[in-house]
């Protein structure tokens, strides 16, 4: 059996037999008192927006110097790890300089 709660068809909590029918009398009373207040306002009209508070300079700062310094640390590391165990040595330019 379904019964609305908050104007949605839903099932009932109990199988139908000769006592539940007061538990589903009580839900379907409460349910034409389900008010969302987060969305409406008292009258019942849609509420506006929410107001929201933009960090913009302060969201830069705070994700991305960490994350570069976070990379920079871990390309140290890696190329040094990688001289360490001769997978890579980076060759001395010598540059002639006869001029």
């Amino acid at each position: 059996m379904l019964i609305r709660v908050c104007g949605r068809m839903v099932p009932s909590l109990r199988p139908v037999n000769k006592f539940s029918g007061s538990v589903n009398s009580k839900l379907q009373s409460f349910s034409s008192q389900c008010v969302r207040t987060g969305v409406t306002t008292v009258t019942g009209a849609i509420a506006g927006k929410p107001n929201r508070i933009n960090f913009g300079i302060v969201k830069v700062f705070v994700v991305f110097t960490p994350l570069i310094y976070l990379g920079g640390y871990v390309s140290k590391e890696g190329a040094a790890f990688l001289e360490e165990n001769e997978i890579f040595i980076p060759e001395d330019d010598e540059h002639d300089d006869d001029d």
